[in-house]
C-alpha cells in the first residue's frame, strides 16, 4: 500500500487525497514524522478535507501539543459536524489544556450525536463531579448501563460467530443451537434483528422453511428495511410457489 500511494503522489502531486492516503499508511506504520508533512500537504491542497486535520491533531496530541490539537479538531468538526470521535478528542485536548468548560461542551456534543459513546459519558461524568453531582451520577449510571449492554452484545456476537463457523462446516444442528443461544444472550440488544435473520437463513439452509420464515419475519419486525431479510423472504415465497406449481402439474 505504501508503494502504491507513493506512486499515486508521484503521478498526481497536486492531489490532496493522494497525499492523505500516503500519510494514513505511514501513520498506521507508526512513521508519524513522515506522515505529518503528507497530512499538511493534503490540508493545503484540499481545504475541504477534514481527515488530514484529524490525524494532524492526533499527532500533536501524542506530542503533548494540546492547544494545536484542539485548534485542528475545531476545524475538523466544522467540516464534519457529526464526527463523534473528533468531538470527543476535542474535549480531551481542551481538558488537557485546562479549558474544562469548553471540554464539557465538546463532550455534551459527543453524546448528543451518540448517546452511547461510553468514553464521553465517563469523561463528562468525571468533569461534572465537583460542579453537578446529580448529573454526574446520572451520566455514570448511563456509562455503566452501556458497558453492561456491550458485554451482553460481545457474548451474543461470540455465540453468533461460532454459529456461523458451524454453518460453514454444514453442521446445521450446531449452528442453529448456537444462534438460538446468541438470541437468548442478546435479549433486547441492538443485534437482535441480525441474529434472527442469521438463524432464519440457517434454518432455510437446513431445509426447514417454516422455522426459517418465522425467524426472518421476527427479524423484519425489528428491522423492516433490511434488504437481506426481504430478499430471503422473497426466496421462500418463490420456493413455495414453485412447489405448488409442481404439485399441480403432477396431480391426475
Amino acid at each position: 500500500a505504501l508503494v502504491q500511494t507513493g506512486e499515486a503522489v508521484r503521478l498526481a502531486p497536486q492531489s490532496g487525497i493522494a497525499h492523505f492516503y500516503r500519510g494514513r499508511i505511514l501513520y498506521d506504520l507508526g512513521r508519524t514524522t513522515e506522515a505529518q508533512p503528507e497530512f499538511e500537504t493534503a490540508s493545503r491542497l484540499n481545504s475541504s478535507l477534514a481527515e488530514p486535520r484529524y490525524f494532524l491533531a492526533l499527532i500533536d496530541s501524542h506530542d503533548g501539543k494540546f492547544q494545536l490539537a484542539a485548534s485542528l479538531l475545531e476545524e475538523t468538526v466544522k467540516l464534519q459536524p457529526r464526527n463523534v470521535m473528533a468531538w470527543y478528542m476535542l474535549g480531551q485536548s481542551l481538558q488537557q489544556n485546562s479549558e474544562t468548560a469548553k471540554a464539557i461542551a465538546a463532550w455534551r456534543q459527543t453524546i448528543a450525536i451518540d448517546p452511547n459513546f461510553s468514553q464521553a459519558l465517563f469523561s463528562l461524568a468525571r468533569a461534572l463531579r465537583s460542579s453537578d453531582r446529580a448529573e454526574s451520577a446520572q451520566l455514570m449510571a448511563r456509562y455503566l448501563t452501556v458497558q453492561k449492554q456491550r458485554r451482553i452484545l460481545d457474548r451474543a456476537d461470540t455465540l453468533a460467530n461460532n454459529g456461523i463457523e458451524a454453518e460453514s462446516a454444514h453442521d446445521w444442528p450446531q449452528a442453529i443451537r448456537l444462534l438460538k443461544e446468541a438470541i437468548a444472550a442478546c435479549g433486547d440488544c441492538a443485534a437482535k434483528a441480525d441474529l434472527h435473520r442469521k438463524l432464519g437463513i440457517i434454518d432455510c439452509q437446513a431445509g426447514n422453511l417454516i422455522n426459517g420464515e418465522k425467524e426472518l419475519l421476527a427479524a423484519k419486525a425489528l428491522k423492516p428495511d433490511d434488504p437481506v431479510t426481504q430478499a430471503a423472504l422473497e426466496l421462500i415465497a418463490q420456493a413455495r410457489s414453485q412447489d405448488s406449481t409442481s404439485a399441480t402439474r403432477k396431480a391426475p
